[in-house]
Parts: structure tokens; C-alpha cells; sequence
């Protein structure tokens, strides 16, 4: 009875979330997956000999410091990954951020928590085309803008057009979990989109890892960079299950330095992007600090 009554208060379209799927068995299975096969790197002993843990009293640039880039090689980074997501089919594109209008369906501002702040919209996508905020610095950067093209070109832009069956969610099923805005949402659809969310971040995670194999760049600056976007996604995927179960605290809270590296594997081919509607797909930040 329980089941039925949760059912009744949620769409049609995410009933599958019910019907379809074992949490429990995938949590093993990402766990496995996604677990970190290779010894402790350089960076990663670092971190835990000087008790560097979380970034929780560190702004962006600070904790974005710890990591010993240089931020030279993230924009030829960025121009790698441009124009394998252009090759791939994905149409990039930059734009003022703030002429969109809220999407219904994404984002609300009607919270009643005094504390609650916007979050800072630095992305877009309709499935085919991507618009990346074209002020770097409200995009976090070129952290940020590496971080955005990532998740979405290679992430859920795959999940919402491949029909990969080693993908957990795809086409309709990942767009009805992925373009709605889950305030409000039963604890079962949250948890879903925690794994939607990390596979789309693991997926650009091994985007990554493909830029830096074909860069003329020390093995010591493609092992930091790898690492600061690999705590990037964890803490992405922190900070917006939280964000959906009410908790509006800083991102920066769920920012863990060392976070386990994921095995090589396979991104998910896509024959042809389905292109929807515009829907904002910002909600991976709250505002800069």
C-alpha cells in the first residue's frame, strides 16, 4: 500500500523508477564499476598525509589552488574537448546566460527557506545544441566551462539520445529524470537521479582522460588536472541531491580532495542527438564564493 500511495503523488513518465530498477543492485554495481583500480597517485598520498580533506572553509580559487595546475593547459584543454564534442554532432554554442527565461519545469524561486539562493545558471541544452555561459567568469572559469561541457556533451546529452544498454538510464527514461526539477520528489526518484547524475559526470571524467592522452603536457599536469574534475563530479553530484532534498548549503561542502579515479571504459556511442526543448541544465553550482 505504502508503494501504490508513493506512486499516486509522482509523474507517469518515472514510474519506471518503481517498475524497472533494484537501487540496491545498481549501488553494487556502480560501486564496483566505478571504484578505483590503480594504487594511490601522488596527489591522492598528498592530500591524505597533510590532512587536506575537504574544501568546506575554501573558496572556489583556493581549493582550486591546492591542485597545482596550471591554468594555461585547461584552455587548450577546453579547445580539445570543443571540437570533439563538435565532431561527435553536438552544436556549442556561448550566450548571455541571463536572457532565458526560467524553464517551468527545471527550477522554482519559490522556496520559503530564507537561506535558499538561486543557483547560478551557466548552461543550457535542448538534447542537440549546448549554450555555455560566455562570461567566463560567471561560468566558474574555465574550470567551470570545462566542467559544464564535460558533463553535459559528453554526459547526459549521450544519456538522453544513446540507447547503450550499458548505460543505466537512456533517451526517454533519462530525460524524464533529468530535465524536471525534483523539489518536492520522493527519496526513490532522488536516488535515481544521484546515479544519472554520476554516470553522466563518470562519462565526462573518461572524456577527460581521452583530451589528455593526445596532449603534449607532463604526466604530473595531467594527473592533478584529472583529479581536481574527478572531485569536481563527486561533489557536483553532492551538492544537487542535497540541493533537491532541501539542503541549500555551499557547494563547496561537498567537495572532498582525492576522490577514487575511475577505470578507463568506453563512452556510449550516440548515432544521431534527439533534439527537444530548451531546458536549463544549470543547477550544478550555487552562486560564487
Amino acid at each position: 500500500m505504502q508503494k501504490k500511495a508513493q506512486q499516486q503523488n509522482i509523474p507517469t513518465d518515472l514510474a519506471f523508477v518503481w517498475n524497472n530498477y533494484n537501487l540496491e543492485s545498481i549501488d553494487q554495481i556502480f560501486t564496483k564499476k566505478y571504484a578505483q583500480i590503480i594504487s594511490e597517485t601522488p596527489l591522492q598520498a598528498m592530500f591524505r598525509i597533510s590532512g587536506l580533506v575537504g574544501a568546506e572553509l575554501l573558496t572556489r580559487q583556493e581549493t582550486f589552488e591546492k591542485y597545482g595546475i596550471e591554468k594555461s593547459e585547461l584552455f587548450k584543454i577546453y579547445k580539445k574537448l570543443e571540437q570533439k564534442a563538435l565532431g561527435l554532432g553536438v552544436s556549442v554554442e556561448y550566450s548571455d546566460m541571463t536572457v532565458f527565461s526560467e524553464d517551468d519545469y527545471f527550477e522554482n524561486d519559490h522556496s520559503d527557506d530564507p537561506h535558499h539562493e538561486k543557483h547560478t545558471e551557466t548552461a543550457r541544452s535542448d538534447g542537440k545544441n549546448l549554450i555555455l555561459e560566455k562570461d567566463l567568469l560567471k561560468a566558474g572559469g574555465i574550470q567551470g566551462r570545462i566542467y559544464d561541457l564535460l558533463h553535459l556533451a559528453f554526459g547526459h546529452m549521450v544519456q538522453w539520445s544513446s540507447g547503450d544498454t550499458d548505460l543505466l538510464l537512456t533517451k526517454e527514461e533519462a530525460w524524464s529524470i533529468g530535465y524536471r526539477n525534483h523539489d518536492g520528489s520522493p527519496d526513490r526518484v532522488v536516488d535515481m537521479m544521484s546515479y544519472y547524475e554520476f554516470e553522466a559526470g563518470m562519462q565526462g571524467i573518461e572524456a577527460l582522460h581521452q583530451a589528455l592522452d593526445g596532449t603534449e603536457m607532463n604526466q604530473d599536469q595531467k594527473e592533478k588536472i584529472l583529479q581536481y574534475f574527478v572531485d569536481y563530479a563527486y561533489a557536483d553530484r553532492g551538492y544537487i541531491i542535497q540541493h533537491y532534498r532541501g539542503n541549500h548549503e555551499s557547494f563547496q561542502k561537498f567537495w572532498k580532495f582525492g576522490q577514487p579515479i575511475p577505470p578507463r571504459f568506453e563512452i556510449p556511442k550516440v548515432s544521431r542527438f534527439i533534439e527537444r526543448h530548451a531546458v536549463e541544465i544549470g543547477l550544478i553550482r550555487d552562486k560564487q564564493k
